[in-house]
This record gives structure tokens, sequence and C-alpha cells, in this order.
């Protein structure tokens, strides 16, 4: 083992919480190396009970489930913060002792420590769990958004896919993501007890939101600039190529939310629940 892994796990790998050592995530990440393409039929799943629970609701009265909610929100938002309290200091050191490219390019963490480990496939798995939120949506009878489920289905096959190649920017996409969902989820775990959250902090979020694109966006174009002027970078072309994609995608999707819920003043329909990132 090289002397520059060791010094990087000196000090990412600050062995913060103990069940990140207790709990062996090694056979979940080899399924999930081999299995990626599951997220496929999961997506599809998904797609099919937004369609059959839609009508399946049509005619009925809508459910309350606000305690239901709550508990759904708080354990995400718990789940979340606990990441991000993980993720954030690990990236923060990382940049400021490395660099920003090593911090995009190089992978030996997320392969090598038992955090990484637990936090890769726990943070993968999240993603699957988060599809929980459109159930609620379509229970209440509020409005479904295209840009909620299309979030959803590709921010999963995404996350999957490039777990798959242990791809090095997941680590920083992955730390940016659990930190906007800190505070997206307890932003919903107060509304859903019907408190008054100030209209500012929802506009916060949404900017925090379009941060974390731009930010997806620069990450993947330093990669890029790696590779294309021949130097290390573990994170493969397509994955470059599909990560833009994607995050531009949700750029100008969130953009268009913003402008149209805090610019334009255009009314969203009444009640609606704003669109939550992935």
């Amino acid at each position: 083992m090289s002397s520059s892994f060791n010094l990087t796990s000196q000090l990412y790998d600050t062995k913060f919480f103990k069940f990140e050592q207790l709990i062996d995530f090694k056979d979940e990440k080899e399924w999930l190396i081999n299995h990626w393409d599951v997220s496929f039929i999961i997506s599809l799943v998904y797609i099919l009970f937004v369609l059959t629970a839609q009508q399946w609701m049509r005619n009925k009265p809508k459910m309350d489930l606000t305690l239901a909610l709550f508990i759904w929100n708080l354990t995400l938002a718990t789940f979340s913060i606990i990441g991000a309290v993980r993720g954030v200091p690990n990236a923060i050191r990382g940049i400021k002792h490395f660099g920003f490219k090593y911090s995009v390019c190089e992978n030996n963490l997320y392969v090598e420590s038992p955090a990484g480990l637990f936090w890769g496939v726990a943070f993968a798995v999240s993603k699957v769990l988060e599809l929980g939120d459109t159930a609620f949506i379509v229970l209440r009878k509020q409005n479904l958004s295209f840009l909620h489920w299309y979030h959803h289905v590709t921010v999963l096959i995404y996350v999957w896919y490039s777990y798959s190649q242990q791809s090095a920017s997941g680590g920083l996409f992955g730390s940016v993501n659990i930190t906007v969902h800190a505070f997206m989820y307890t932003y919903y775990a107060f509304k859903s007890l019907k408190f008054r959250v100030p209209r500012p902090i929802a506009m916060f979020i949404t900017i925090f939101q379009l941060v974390q694109m731009m930010v997806g966006c620069y990450i993947n174009y330093t990669a890029y600039h790696v590779l294309k002027n021949g130097g290390r970078c573990s994170v493969t072309m397509d994955n470059i190529k599909y990560s833009s994609l994607m995050y531009f995608s949700y750029l100008l999707l969130f953009f268009h939310f913003f402008l149209r819920a805090y610019v334009t003043g255009q009314p969203l329909m009444k009640k609606r629940r704003e669109d939550k990132s992935a």
C-alpha cells in the first residue's frame, strides 16, 4: 500500500462512528457492483406503481398520513445529517491537503476505507428508499411533477451505475447530495407537522439544490479536463458523459422551478409539496 494512500486514510478515516467498523457491507458491495443493472428493474416497478396508485386513488379520498410522513422525513433527515457530518469534513480535508483534482479523481479511500465501504453502500441503498417519497405524494393526492419522478429514477440508476465502477467522483457527489438532503428532509419533517416554515428557508433549500447541480457539473468538468490532458482519473468518460447530462438537466429543471416558485410569482398548485432532490 502506497504512502500516499496511508496519508489519505489518516486524513479521511477518522473513525467518528463505531458502527462504521462493526457493520461489514463487503458482500453488499460486491452484489451492488455485479448487479447494478437491477436499478432499471426497480425504476420500472416504481413507475408502474406510480401509474397504478394514481389510478387507484382517483375516486378515493386523500389519505392524511401526517404521523407516518413525519416519521419518514425525520428518519431520512437523521440519516442524511449523520452522513453529512461524516462526509463533509472528509471532503474538506481531502481538498485542503491534496487539492480538488485529487479529490475528484482518486478512489482509494472509497475502496479501502471501512467508513467509505459503509457509506457507499448505505448511500446507494438510500436511493431506493427515497422512492417512498412518491408514495406519500400519490396517496395524499398531491401534484406529482415530472421533476420529482424523473429525478428519483435517474439518481437511482446513476448512483448504482457509478458505484459499480467505484467511480472516484462519487465521494464528492455523495457528500454534497447528502448535505442537501439533511436540510431538505429536516424542512419536510417540520412541514409535515403543519409548521409555518418561513418562505426564505424554502428558497434557500432550492438555491442549495441549484448549487449542488452546478458543483456536479464542475466536478465532471474537472474529471474530463484531467483525462483529456493525459492525467490519471478513476472516472470513465462514459460516466462523465451520463453524469453531465443528468446534472445539466437537473440544473435546468430546478432553475425553472425556482423561477416559477420565487421570481415570476406564478402560483403553484394548491397545497403542492415542493419537489425533492436526490
